[in-house]
């Protein structure tokens, strides 16, 4: 079975607009970008607010849980984490286990909790305005042009219609 983003799209916005979770296209997508983890959040001015958290079943119980615990509202006026980077700058953000080189030592610290290698957090935008952000984390390189990547930011730029109409206080 192939990964369809316009499905995943469809999916999503369907998962959100009847006030459920996304878990389940979600996990479809982090199998088909080979990752760690996967999360989904939503930009809510101040903070960012987890729709989604999924992760491999391999990783420890107490990981995914203090993760999705601990991200489950995340103050944009907070740095350290690539999420944050990537709705504040509006532009894809990289972590690595050298947090002091990234400037991202709190994705630095997860991903050494993850068993991965590097993260990818891209923005999902309307415009100038960054609605969410989509971020992925993985065992191998995210090497720019390569599929993983170019899976990814598709899928972010695919989520900006659901998110668009799920989100009660925007103005355009």
């Amino acid at each position: 079975m192939s990964f369809r983003v316009d499905e995943f799209a469809a999916a999503v916005r369907r998962h959100l607009v009847e006030g459920e979770s996304p878990d389940g296209p979600v996990s479809q997508f982090l199998a088909a970008a080979h990752g760690r983890a996967v999360g989904l959040w939503r930009n809510t001015g101040e903070n960012l607010e987890q729709l989604s958290f999924q992760a491999v079943p391999e990783m420890p119980a107490e990981v995914r849980s203090e993760f999705a615990a601990v991200t489950k509202r995340v103050p944009l006026a907070g740095g350290g984490l690539g999420i944050v980077q990537a709705v504040v700058s509006g532009q894809p953000a990289v972590g690595t286990r050298d947090g002091a080189s990234s400037g991202l030592e709190g994705s630095a610290t997860w991903l050494e909790r993850f068993e991965a290698v590097q993260s990818l957090a891209v923005p999902v935008c309307h415009g100038e305005r960054v609605l969410g952000v989509l971020a992925l984390s993985a065992a191998h390189r995210l090497d720019e042009g390569g599929p993983d990547v170019e899976l990814l930011e598709q899928a972010a730029a695919s989520l900006e219609e659901p998110l668009l109409a799920t989100m009660d206080d925007f103005v355009d």
